[in-house]
Protein backbone atom coordinates (compact mmCIF):
# COMPACT_ATOMS: atom_id res chain seq x y z
CA UNK A 1 0.00 0.00 0.00
CA UNK A 2 1.29 3.41 -0.90
CA UNK A 3 1.30 6.52 1.07
CA UNK A 4 -1.43 8.11 -0.22
CA UNK A 5 -3.64 4.77 0.52
CA UNK A 6 -2.47 4.79 3.99
CA UNK A 7 -3.49 8.19 4.45
CA UNK A 8 -6.90 7.67 2.91
CA UNK A 9 -7.63 4.49 4.98
CA UNK A 10 -6.68 6.54 7.99
CA UNK A 11 -9.03 9.18 7.01
CA UNK A 12 -11.66 7.10 6.55
CA UNK A 13 -11.90 6.02 10.41
CA UNK A 14 -10.84 9.54 11.44
CA UNK A 15 -14.41 11.01 9.47
CA UNK A 16 -16.12 7.93 11.46
CA UNK A 17 -15.27 9.17 14.71
CA UNK A 18 -15.45 12.63 14.01
CA UNK A 19 -18.97 12.23 12.73
CA UNK A 20 -20.08 9.90 16.34
CA UNK A 21 -18.89 13.52 17.96
CA UNK A 22 -20.97 15.48 15.93
CA UNK A 23 -17.71 17.45 14.82
CA UNK A 24 -16.74 18.10 10.93
CA UNK A 25 -13.45 17.33 9.13
CA UNK A 26 -12.20 16.08 5.36
CA UNK A 27 -10.34 13.38 3.53
CA UNK A 28 -7.15 13.54 2.15
CA UNK A 29 -7.97 14.34 -1.45
CA UNK A 30 -10.87 15.59 -3.23
CA UNK A 31 -11.60 12.70 -5.32
CA UNK A 32 -12.33 10.54 -2.29
CA UNK A 33 -15.13 10.43 -0.32
CA UNK A 34 -15.56 8.59 3.33
CA UNK A 35 -18.96 8.16 4.46
CA UNK A 36 -20.22 6.92 7.45
CA UNK A 37 -23.30 4.89 7.63
CA UNK A 38 -25.05 4.55 11.46
CA UNK A 39 -27.24 1.55 11.62
CA UNK A 40 -29.44 2.01 14.76
CA UNK A 41 -30.53 -1.76 15.37
CA UNK A 42 -31.43 -1.10 18.88
CA UNK A 43 -32.06 2.30 20.61
CA UNK A 44 -30.29 6.17 19.72
CA UNK A 45 -26.49 6.01 18.62
CA UNK A 46 -25.91 8.41 21.40
CA UNK A 47 -26.64 5.97 24.49
CA UNK A 48 -23.77 3.76 23.68
CA UNK A 49 -22.45 2.29 26.65
CA UNK A 50 -20.24 -0.67 28.53
CA UNK A 51 -21.71 -3.64 27.63
CA UNK A 52 -23.04 -2.66 24.06
CA UNK A 53 -21.88 -4.91 21.12
CA UNK A 54 -20.64 -2.46 17.71
CA UNK A 55 -20.06 -4.00 14.69
CA UNK A 56 -17.26 -1.76 12.80
CA UNK A 57 -17.55 -3.26 9.15
CA UNK A 58 -15.96 -2.77 5.82
CA UNK A 59 -16.72 -3.44 2.61
CA UNK A 60 -13.41 -3.08 1.23
CA UNK A 61 -12.38 -6.35 2.67
CA UNK A 62 -10.02 -7.54 5.01
CA UNK A 63 -6.91 -5.40 4.10
CA UNK A 64 -9.17 -2.29 4.53
CA UNK A 65 -10.51 -3.65 7.82
CA UNK A 66 -6.97 -4.63 9.45
CA UNK A 67 -5.74 -0.65 7.89
CA UNK A 68 -8.85 0.16 10.57
CA UNK A 69 -7.57 -2.17 13.38
CA UNK A 70 -4.04 -0.34 13.10
CA UNK A 71 -5.04 2.84 12.88
CA UNK A 72 -4.27 5.17 15.71
CA UNK A 73 -7.45 5.92 16.80
CA UNK A 74 -8.10 1.91 17.22
CA UNK A 75 -5.30 1.10 18.94
CA UNK A 76 -6.05 3.54 21.95
CA UNK A 77 -9.10 2.37 22.67
CA UNK A 78 -7.68 -1.25 22.52
CA UNK A 79 -4.76 -0.50 24.68
CA UNK A 80 -7.49 0.73 27.55
CA UNK A 81 -9.20 -1.99 27.32
CA UNK A 82 -12.73 -0.39 26.64
CA UNK A 83 -13.46 -2.16 23.65
CA UNK A 84 -12.38 -5.30 21.22
CA UNK A 85 -11.94 -5.19 18.43
CA UNK A 86 -12.59 -8.39 16.08
CA UNK A 87 -11.76 -9.84 13.00
CA UNK A 88 -14.13 -12.09 11.85
CA UNK A 89 -12.48 -14.64 9.67
CA UNK A 90 -10.94 -15.36 12.68
CA UNK A 91 -11.61 -17.55 15.84
CA UNK A 92 -14.99 -15.96 17.06
CA UNK A 93 -14.31 -14.30 20.86
CA UNK A 94 -16.51 -15.43 23.67
CA UNK A 95 -17.50 -12.29 24.57
CA UNK A 96 -17.18 -9.36 21.67
CA UNK A 97 -18.31 -5.94 22.94
CA UNK A 98 -16.92 -4.62 19.20
CA UNK A 99 -17.19 -7.14 16.05
CA UNK A 100 -15.62 -6.39 13.07
CA UNK A 101 -17.64 -7.46 9.93
CA UNK A 102 -16.29 -8.24 6.38
CA UNK A 103 -18.10 -8.06 3.55
CA UNK A 104 -16.94 -7.63 0.56
CA UNK A 105 -18.71 -5.39 -2.11
CA UNK A 106 -21.74 -6.51 -3.77
CA UNK A 107 -25.05 -4.60 -5.11
CA UNK A 108 -27.20 -4.21 -1.90
CA UNK A 109 -24.18 -3.97 0.51
CA UNK A 110 -26.14 -1.85 3.21
CA UNK A 111 -28.38 -3.95 3.21
CA UNK A 112 -26.23 -7.18 3.60
CA UNK A 113 -23.93 -5.41 6.55
CA UNK A 114 -27.40 -5.04 8.38
CA UNK A 115 -28.24 -8.30 8.51
CA UNK A 116 -24.73 -9.58 8.67
CA UNK A 117 -24.66 -7.11 11.94
CA UNK A 118 -27.82 -8.51 13.18
CA UNK A 119 -26.91 -12.11 12.72
CA UNK A 120 -23.97 -11.65 15.48
CA UNK A 121 -26.07 -10.06 18.00
CA UNK A 122 -24.62 -6.11 17.40
CA UNK A 123 -26.81 -3.14 18.84
CA UNK A 124 -25.12 -0.95 16.70
CA UNK A 125 -23.67 -1.29 13.10
CA UNK A 126 -20.53 1.46 12.24
CA UNK A 127 -19.76 0.81 8.14
CA UNK A 128 -16.92 2.73 6.94
CA UNK A 129 -16.37 2.77 2.72
CA UNK A 130 -14.25 5.12 0.76
CA UNK A 131 -15.03 5.65 -2.83
CA UNK A 132 -13.97 7.59 -5.40
CA UNK A 133 -16.85 9.98 -6.76
CA UNK A 134 -17.03 9.01 -10.25
CA UNK A 135 -17.97 5.43 -8.43
CA UNK A 136 -20.22 6.99 -6.20
CA UNK A 137 -22.15 8.25 -8.85
CA UNK A 138 -22.76 5.39 -10.43
CA UNK A 139 -24.26 4.16 -7.65
CA UNK A 140 -27.07 6.63 -7.68
CA UNK A 141 -25.78 9.24 -5.07
CA UNK A 142 -27.07 12.66 -5.55
CA UNK A 143 -23.63 14.44 -5.51
CA UNK A 144 -25.78 17.71 -7.14
CA UNK A 145 -27.77 18.46 -4.30
CA UNK A 146 -23.90 19.77 -2.21
CA UNK A 147 -24.48 23.24 -2.01
CA UNK A 148 -28.14 22.44 0.09
CA UNK A 149 -26.45 20.14 1.89
CA UNK A 150 -23.74 22.15 3.15
CA UNK A 151 -26.35 24.71 4.65
CA UNK A 152 -26.63 22.07 7.23
CA UNK A 153 -23.26 22.10 8.69
CA UNK A 154 -23.80 25.13 11.10
CA UNK A 155 -21.01 28.10 10.73
CA UNK A 156 -20.23 28.02 14.76
CA UNK A 157 -19.05 24.45 14.00
CA UNK A 158 -16.95 25.58 11.18
CA UNK A 159 -15.45 28.19 12.84
CA UNK A 160 -14.43 25.88 15.79
CA UNK A 161 -12.63 23.72 13.48
CA UNK A 162 -10.77 26.27 12.10
CA UNK A 163 -9.53 27.63 14.77
CA UNK A 164 -8.69 24.30 16.68
CA UNK A 165 -6.68 22.50 13.65
CA UNK A 166 -6.00 25.70 12.20
CA UNK A 167 -7.17 25.03 8.83
CA UNK A 168 -8.46 28.80 7.85
CA UNK A 169 -6.25 27.67 4.40
CA UNK A 170 -8.22 24.80 3.76
CA UNK A 171 -12.45 24.48 2.60
CA UNK A 172 -14.58 22.58 4.39
CA UNK A 173 -17.73 21.42 3.35
CA UNK A 174 -20.09 18.41 4.41
CA UNK A 175 -23.31 16.75 2.75
CA UNK A 176 -25.92 14.66 5.06
CA UNK A 177 -28.17 12.24 3.00
CA UNK A 178 -30.44 9.93 4.47
CA UNK A 179 -31.33 6.15 3.20
CA UNK A 180 -34.73 6.15 3.13
CA UNK A 181 -35.38 2.51 2.06
CA UNK A 182 -34.40 1.39 6.06
CA UNK A 183 -34.95 4.45 7.74
CA UNK A 184 -32.12 3.31 9.98
CA UNK A 185 -29.50 4.75 8.47
CA UNK A 186 -28.14 7.99 7.95
CA UNK A 187 -25.04 8.67 5.76
CA UNK A 188 -22.32 11.40 6.60
CA UNK A 189 -20.22 12.57 3.16
CA UNK A 190 -17.19 15.02 3.74
CA UNK A 191 -14.79 15.81 1.06
CA UNK A 192 -12.45 19.08 0.30
CA UNK A 193 -13.41 21.53 -2.62
CA UNK A 194 -11.95 20.78 -5.81
CA UNK A 195 -9.81 23.70 -5.81
CA UNK A 196 -7.51 22.24 -3.10
CA UNK A 197 -6.75 18.75 -4.64
CA UNK A 198 -3.69 19.75 -5.72
CA UNK A 199 -2.66 21.73 -2.45
CA UNK A 200 -4.22 18.92 0.01
CA UNK A 201 -1.90 16.22 -2.14
CA UNK A 202 1.53 18.24 -2.02
CA UNK A 203 0.56 18.57 2.04
CA UNK A 204 0.07 14.56 1.96
CA UNK A 205 3.19 14.50 0.15
CA UNK A 206 5.43 16.17 3.04
CA UNK A 207 5.16 19.87 2.98
CA UNK A 208 5.39 21.98 6.45
CA UNK A 209 1.59 21.94 7.02
CA UNK A 210 0.73 18.28 6.78
CA UNK A 211 -2.47 17.31 6.76
CA UNK A 212 -0.72 13.83 8.74
CA UNK A 213 0.34 16.48 11.64
CA UNK A 214 -3.44 17.82 12.17
CA UNK A 215 -4.33 14.22 12.05
CA UNK A 216 -2.46 13.19 14.92
CA UNK A 217 -3.34 16.14 16.96
CA UNK A 218 -7.10 15.41 16.13
CA UNK A 219 -6.71 11.95 16.38
CA UNK A 220 -5.80 12.40 20.62
CA UNK A 221 -8.46 14.78 20.90
CA UNK A 222 -11.02 12.37 18.55
CA UNK A 223 -10.49 9.38 21.35
CA UNK A 224 -11.52 11.05 24.24
CA UNK A 225 -14.02 12.72 22.35
CA UNK A 226 -15.35 9.28 21.30
CA UNK A 227 -14.96 7.54 24.64
CA UNK A 228 -17.10 10.37 26.50
CA UNK A 229 -19.66 9.98 24.04
CA UNK A 230 -20.05 5.95 24.71
CA UNK A 231 -19.02 6.04 28.02
CA UNK A 232 -21.86 6.43 31.08
CA UNK A 233 -21.28 9.72 32.65
CA UNK A 234 -21.02 9.33 36.83
CA UNK A 235 -21.92 12.30 38.64
CA UNK A 236 -20.95 11.70 42.44
CA UNK A 237 -22.54 13.76 45.16
CA UNK A 238 -21.57 14.10 48.58
CA UNK A 239 -25.54 14.58 50.68
CA UNK A 240 -25.83 15.67 54.22
CA UNK A 241 -28.09 14.54 56.44
CA UNK A 242 -29.14 16.17 59.57
CA UNK A 243 -29.59 13.33 61.87
CA UNK A 244 -30.83 13.55 66.20
CA UNK A 245 -29.10 12.04 68.57
CA UNK A 246 -31.76 9.44 69.56
CA UNK A 247 -30.94 8.08 65.69
CA UNK A 248 -34.79 8.88 64.49
CA UNK A 249 -32.49 9.30 61.04
CA UNK A 250 -31.13 5.71 60.67
CA UNK A 251 -33.76 3.76 59.20
CA UNK A 252 -33.97 6.43 56.54
CA UNK A 253 -30.03 6.87 55.78
CA UNK A 254 -29.80 2.91 55.21
CA UNK A 255 -32.47 3.70 52.83
CA UNK A 256 -30.67 6.37 51.06
CA UNK A 257 -27.17 4.53 50.80
CA UNK A 258 -29.09 2.07 48.66
CA UNK A 259 -30.26 4.43 46.18
CA UNK A 260 -34.00 4.06 47.47
CA UNK A 261 -34.97 7.71 47.71
CA UNK A 262 -39.11 7.48 47.38
CA UNK A 263 -39.05 5.54 50.95
CA UNK A 264 -36.80 7.54 52.49
CA UNK A 265 -38.57 10.70 51.47
CA UNK A 266 -41.93 8.91 52.39
CA UNK A 267 -40.11 8.25 55.97
CA UNK A 268 -38.96 12.09 56.85
CA UNK A 269 -42.73 13.65 55.58
CA UNK A 270 -44.44 11.61 58.14
CA UNK A 271 -41.86 12.69 60.72
CA UNK A 272 -42.63 16.20 59.63
CA UNK A 273 -46.16 15.10 60.12
CA UNK A 274 -45.85 14.03 63.83
CA UNK A 275 -43.26 17.07 64.91
CA UNK A 276 -43.85 19.98 62.55
CA UNK A 277 -41.01 21.87 64.17
CA UNK A 278 -38.01 19.14 63.75
CA UNK A 279 -35.86 20.94 61.56
CA UNK A 280 -34.05 17.77 60.43
CA UNK A 281 -36.87 16.41 58.85
CA UNK A 282 -37.61 19.21 56.74
CA UNK A 283 -33.79 19.67 55.94
CA UNK A 284 -33.12 16.23 55.32
CA UNK A 285 -36.61 15.99 53.06
CA UNK A 286 -34.85 18.87 50.87
CA UNK A 287 -31.46 16.91 50.54
CA UNK A 288 -33.66 14.20 48.83
CA UNK A 289 -35.28 16.78 46.45
CA UNK A 290 -32.54 18.23 46.01
CA UNK A 291 -30.42 14.82 44.98
CA UNK A 292 -33.52 14.32 42.56
CA UNK A 293 -33.03 17.77 40.85
CA UNK A 294 -36.15 18.67 41.55
CA UNK A 295 -35.20 22.14 42.95
CA UNK A 296 -38.30 24.06 43.73
CA UNK A 297 -39.32 21.64 46.22
CA UNK A 298 -35.81 21.65 48.04
CA UNK A 299 -35.80 25.46 48.22
CA UNK A 300 -38.87 25.36 50.33
CA UNK A 301 -37.67 22.47 52.35
CA UNK A 302 -34.55 23.59 53.10
CA UNK A 303 -36.23 27.72 54.11
CA UNK A 304 -38.45 26.28 56.07
CA UNK A 305 -35.51 23.99 57.70
CA UNK A 306 -33.72 27.26 58.03
CA UNK A 307 -36.89 29.33 59.26
CA UNK A 308 -37.13 26.88 62.10
CA UNK A 309 -33.46 26.67 63.25
CA UNK A 310 -32.23 30.26 61.94
CA UNK A 311 -33.13 33.06 59.62
CA UNK A 312 -29.69 34.29 59.77
CA UNK A 313 -28.41 31.23 57.66
CA UNK A 314 -31.07 31.64 54.57
CA UNK A 315 -29.66 32.19 51.28
CA UNK A 316 -31.54 31.71 47.81
CA UNK A 317 -29.01 29.79 46.00
CA UNK A 318 -29.53 25.86 46.81
CA UNK A 319 -25.87 25.21 46.32
CA UNK A 320 -25.29 27.56 48.99
CA UNK A 321 -27.85 26.46 51.60
CA UNK A 322 -26.15 22.94 51.31
CA UNK A 323 -22.45 24.20 52.00
CA UNK A 324 -23.92 26.82 55.04
CA UNK A 325 -25.57 24.12 56.38
CA UNK A 326 -23.06 21.57 56.66
CA UNK A 327 -20.60 24.57 57.66
CA UNK A 328 -22.59 25.91 60.82
CA UNK A 329 -24.00 22.29 61.91
CA UNK A 330 -22.54 20.71 64.65
CA UNK A 331 -20.38 17.21 62.59
CA UNK A 332 -21.47 14.89 65.31
CA UNK A 333 -25.38 15.77 63.88
CA UNK A 334 -24.98 15.56 60.03
CA UNK A 335 -24.25 11.83 58.15
CA UNK A 336 -22.60 12.38 54.51
CA UNK A 337 -23.72 9.99 52.49
CA UNK A 338 -22.04 9.49 49.19
CA UNK A 339 -24.33 9.25 45.93
CA UNK A 340 -23.49 7.92 42.42
CA UNK A 341 -25.59 9.03 39.68
CA UNK A 342 -25.21 7.16 36.07
CA UNK A 343 -26.42 8.80 32.87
Amino acid sequence: MNRVQKQVALSGIILAALSFTNCSFKSLASWFKPRLVIDRIQGPVHNLGMGKKVALASIQGPWQAQNYLKSELVQNLIRRDFYKFIDLEKAEPKNPEVRIIIERGHQNVNADISKAAQKVGADYLIYIDVLDWEHDERRGYDTEKKEEYDATLGKKVEKQIRKEFNLHDYSLSASFTVIEATQREVILTETFSAQDREKIFLDAMGLPKSPKAVFKNLTKKLIDDFLHQITPHYVERTLYFDIEEDELDKEPIALVRKHEFEPALHFWLKQIQSNPKRSASYHNVAVLYHAQEKLELAEQFYQKAIEIQSKELYHKNISELTETLAEHRPLQKLQAVRIVKVY
